[in-house]
Formats: C-alpha cells, structure tokens, sequence
C-alpha cells in the first residue's frame, strides 16, 4: 500500500506554509513540494474551504461540444457497468478536459459526490494550480503518462485534506483527459488502492475498444453505402453525425462537410429530446422539414452486443404509406435487414447469385431467413416474374413427396385426382422452385431429384412422357449434409450438385448487431398490420432482447415483437411487454464479472500473504486490512483459507 502518514504530512504542510521549506524533507515527495511551491507562488490561500465558483454554464457547454464527445460517453458506459463496486468502495469517478483542467463528468457514489459539491469540486469546477493549489489534474499535468496520488494533506487547500484522489491522462480519439477517482481518507485502504489501479488500467482498455468500435462503424459505413437507398445520417451515442449520404444532403439542402461533425439536432427540428433517458430505442416520429412530411425512424446499431451509435433515417410520407400497405410480401433485397459482416456478405453473395442461374444451396438454423433469401433472389433475378413455388420437404409425408414433386396421372393410386394433377416442378416452370429442409428428403426421392436436375425433365407418376422444364432450384435446410452423407442418409453427388453457390446464414446470437434494425422493421410492419402507433422499445427492454439466445431465431423475434405490440399500453415496448421466457430466461450475463473475479483473486492473494507474514494471527491480519474480525472471519470461509 502506499505509505501516508497524516501527521508527518500535515505538520510538514504547515511547516512549508510558515517558512517555505519542510521540517522534515523526507516524509514529502519531491513532486509534492515542488507542486507546494507553485502554489505558494501563485498566490493560493491554503485555507480555503472551497474552490472559487465553477465555470459558466456557456463554457461548460462550449467544452462538452468541442472537446469531450467522446470521453462522455465512455464515463457513462463504464458508470452503468461498474457503479455498485464505485458505491460499495464509497467512490466517485470524474473527468477533466487537459487543457483547460475543467470536470465535465461525474459519477458515482452520490453521497461523496454531494460532499465534494458543498466544497464546489464538481462539473465545472476549474482546477489549476492559481485556481485549487496542488492537485490531481495539476500534479497529472507535469507528470504525464503516470498515476498519480494526492492524498490527504498533501493538497495545497484545506478543502481536501479528507480526500484521496488519483488521477491520469487518457488518450482517445479527441485528444487527452484526465480520469479522476476519489474517496474520503478514513475509507483509503488496501482494497481501495487495488480497485483504483485496476478501474483506472482497465478504463484505458476500455477507451481503446471504444476507438475500434468507431472503426467498426466506418466500416459498416463502407460495407453498407451501396446498399442503403433512404436518406441516412450515422451518428455516436452522443448525436454527432460521422456520416451523411446524397439523399440526405439533398434533403437538407446542404454538403457534406457543412454537417459532418455537428450535433444532429441543428438539423432535424425534435430529435434532440429523443435521446434523454424517458424516450425509448428504435424510435419512429413523424416530421416536417420545409413542406415535406417525413416518417423520421432511429435505431442503435450494435457491435459485439454493445451499443456503437444509431442510424437515422428520413422516409417521405407518400414512400412509408406504400411500404407500410404491402401486406402480402414478397421479399426483396430492400427487406433483408442487417448490418453485421456475415449478414452483409450473405447478402452480396446473394445479390451475385440473383445474376446466375445456377443453384443455390441456403444453410442455416430455423427461423434464419433461408426463405426469404430465396425469394429476394427470385424476385432480382431473370426469373423474377415467373413462379416462386417453395415446397417444405419435411411437411409432406414420404409416400407423398414423390407425386408433390413430379405430379401424377389421374388414377396413379388410391386417392389420385381423376383428371390427374401437376407437381411443384411443372408449376416452378420459368421461374424457381425452392426445396426447404431438403435434408428431409428420402433417398428414393433424392436419386429422381437428381436426375431430373440433370436431364432438365421428369416423368408424371402413373405416365412415361417425360415432361420438359426450365425450372431453377434454390435448397435448403437446417442439417449439416456432410454429416447426413457420412451416415449414409444423403447422396454425395446430390449435394455437389446443389452445393453450387453456397450461404451459411449465421445465427442470431451471432449477429446481434442485426437486432435493432430486425426490430426497426418488424415495428413499422405490426404498427401497420394491427393499427398501432408504438413508437419503439426502451432501454431495458432493448438490452434484455440483445441478452437473450434467440434459439428461434428471426422468427422467434419477430413473433415477439407481434406479441408485445399487442399487449403495450405506453409508446415504448417495455419489459412487461416481453415473454416470460425471453425476460427470466435471459441469462445474467455481468458486464461486472471480470471486476469480481478480481477483486476477489486479489483479496484471497493479499490474505494468505498476511497470514504468512502475521503467523495466522488474525487480529493482526484484520487490523492491516483495516476490517473487523467478523468481517475477516467470513472472507477466510469465503476462500477457504486456514
């Protein structure tokens, strides 16, 4: 632990006040006496109960919009993820501008934060040295790159000599800031000099992951410009724009470089309050923008389960009102929702097979998409405006499949149709027949799929005319073919001959980062369908669907989403509106986990070593860690040590 004797220090401070040198030079760090001296000599009055009164509420502004975007929101994340350990460790958290030394965030214990206002150290607070004497974001000043300690007396005010703060710059992509920690000096300890090394090493580990997830958002930019045809702005968390296509400078009636780096709300009259804490996510609002009416709609996009930003998008109201009447869909490339790369890659390659006519083999779980993938393929390909006939191989019997295939002459078999009827291949003629569950398939009826593949013509059941078509297959299924082929149950030179083009559609607790813009649509189609007017999902309820496994994938959200539309009573979809199953059955999974495993990693280390080193005397072992006995007792059960 750090060694701080209060009374040594304290004694020297008033030493160096009187006479400008120390009576001991030993008990102070050199950084501490030279930072004394800086004070002295600008004049500070040592005995302040307070700093001098905070900035204006225009500068704090001004600041907040110039230079600390981005650390805010990084605060604010680490905040929601690590504050019962802040409250636990009787802690706050802030962060300082490097230039002007200005805390713009705080956070935390609210009890220690509400001490440190009655003392005016807050937002706003300014702390140079001419302003607040020695400390920490002085001290960080003129020893960068470091931790640094200011406990105690050693602050050149009277204000925080019951404080201890550590404080150290953190680069990101806006430049330098200060993180501070704080806590009261009757609660500094071993434990909390641990938590605070690790907080603030863990908080530049943070910082550098919340710089790639702006990497990942520029290439979601890049993998998605050609696909996106709405009029489009990404933004951060924190509602400056990165990002604005053609049509939404159109709209706007100004260029790119006019808008890119500006809050959001400068140009969408409303948008502002939208992202305060009472309204939800994946927000649709209606507004007016010269004598347009537009449908404004806002989802979060994700990265890895963790909010990146949000897309906005503008739709004029003649546009939504068409979209929003296609109740009998067939999907096209424009309905296929995602952003994550294996979506987007699925997506090209499906775009390149639309031009092909070669056969497409779609694998993945159930309730993926494979259907609507094929059908997107269909409608954009030669083919469009023929014949989409899907046919579920596992839903027909297998005496039954054969004649739903290939058709059958009247009176084939017991129950035959006089007249005879057609198979699904005769009625996919110019257009596509899409086989879904195709590893569902017997093997008879495998060996006549592939010759009539091959040879571009079959037999009715019952007759010997062979009957010509120009059919296109698209497969499907949610097996693993090479497995069915080992055990005998599909036939190699089948899957070669469908395994042509080729996609894995992933599932979606693979690609959570498709969630918001799965639930974006399926709201506006239920709104639509069931005459609602919901406007999105809240906060809690987004993070609890973003938590959940989704084994029924797409379909099993997109049934949820019809299920609380339903039952919502307020703007927002809420918890309450959700399923049990998906609501309890969501796995707890902590953003704090890595914190407890720790701390308690740490403690159990530093107990054994003080039971060595006290000959397992625990009263001397409790009175080092700065716990009662009880208190220790329980944390060597805890660990199990003796």
């Amino acid at each position: 632990m750090i060694k701080y004797d209060h009374d040594k220090v304290f004694e020297n401070r008033e030493y160096f006040i009187r006479y400008n040198r120390l009576k001991d030079p030993d008990a102070i760090p050199q950084e501490v006496l030279d930072s004394w001296r800086r004070s002295a000599a600008a004049g500070v009055d040592p005995y302040l109960s307070k700093l001098p009164p905070r900035q204006s509420t225009e500068t704090i502004y001004r600041l907040l919009d110039e230079q600390i975007v981005y650390e805010k929101s990084y605060c604010l994340q680490w905040l929601q993820s690590g504050y019962s350990h802040l409250s636990k460790m009787h802690a706050a958290l802030f962060l300082a501008t490097q230039k002007e030394k200005v805390i713009l965030v705080r956070g935390g214990c609210k009890e220690l934060r509400d001490k440190l206002k009655t003392r005016n150290f807050g937002i706003g607070a300014l702390l140079t040295v001419e302003s607040a004497g020695t400390n920490v974001v002085e001290f960080a000043s003129t020893n960068p790159g470091s931790k640094n300690w200011i406990i105690g007396a050693q602050h050149w005010l009277e204000a925080f000599m019951d404080f201890v703060f550590v404080s150290t710059p953190i680069i990101t992509e806006t430049g330098i800031c200060y993180i501070i920690l704080v806590t009261e000096l009757v609660n500094f300890n071993v434990q909390t000099q641990a938590f605070f090394e690790f907080f603030i090493d863990n908080y530049a580990r943070y910082v550098e992951s919340q710089n790639q997830k702006m990497s990942y958002m520029n290439e979601l930019i890049n993998l998605s410009i050609d696909q996106n045809k709405s009029a489009t702005i990404f933004i951060d968390e924190e509602g400056i724009i990165f990002y604005v296509n053609k049509k939404m400078t159109g709209i706007l009636g100004l260029p790119p470089k006019k808008i890119i780096g500006m809050r959001i709300h400068n140009f969408l009259p409303g948008i502002k309050n939208i992202f305060s804490k009472e309204h939800g996510l994946i927000s649709i609002h209606e507004m007016k923008i010269g004598k347009e009416k537009y449908f404004m709609d806002i989802h979060p996009i994700y990265k890895d389960s963790k909010q990146a930003g949000y897309t906005v998008t503008l739709t004029e109201y003649s546009e939504f009102s068409e979209v929003i009447e296609r109740k009998d869909i067939k999907y096209k490339f424009d309905d296929l929702m995602g952003v994550s790369p294996s979506f987007l890659k699925n997506k090209s390659t499906a775009l390149k097979a639309a031009r092909s006519s070669s056969t497409v083999l779609i694998t993945g779980e159930s309730g993926t998409g494979k259907e609507l993938f094929a059908q997107a393929i269909h409608n954009e390909s030669a083919r469009g405006d023929g014949p989409f006939i899907a046919v579920n191989c596992a839903a027909i019997p297998k005496e039954l499949i054969g004649s739903e295939l290939f058709g059958y002459m009247g009176g084939a078999f017991t129950g035959a149709r006089k007249e005879g009827n057609a198979g699904k291949f005769e009625m996919a003629d110019k257009g596509t027949l899409f086989l879904d569950e195709i590893g569902d398939m017997p093997l008879d009826m495998q060996t006549a799929l592939l010759r009539a593949l091959e040879e571009r013509s079959f037999t009715r059941i019952g007759s010997s005319r062979q009957i010509r078509v120009d059919v296109r297959l698209i497969a499907a299924t949610n097996k693993d073919l090479r497995e069915l082929i080992n055990e005998g149950k599909f036939r190699l030179d089948l899957y070669y001959r469908l395994n042509v083009i080729r996609l894995e559609l992933s599932p979606l607790r693979e690609r959570k980062e498709d969630i918001s813009y799965l639930l974006h649509y399926f709201i506006h189609y239920y709104n639509s369908v069931l005459d609602n007017t919901i406007r999105g999902m809240d906060k809690r309820a987004m993070n609890t669907l973003l938590k959940y496994d989704w084994p029924g994938n797409i379909r099993q959200l997109r049934n949820a989403v019809e299920s609380a539309i339903n039952v919502a009573e307020g703007k927002y979809i809420t918890c309450a509106d959700l399923g049990d199953e998906i609501v309890y059955g969501t796995p707890d999974v902590s953003a704090l986990k890595e914190l407890q495993d720790f701390f308690h990693s740490e403690e159990h280390q530093l107990i054994d070593k003080l039971m060595t080193k006290h000959n397992g005397n625990k009263s001397r072992v409790a009175q080092e860690l700065g716990i009662a006995r009880t208190t220790l007792y329980k944390k060597l059960n805890l660990y199990h040590v003796k």
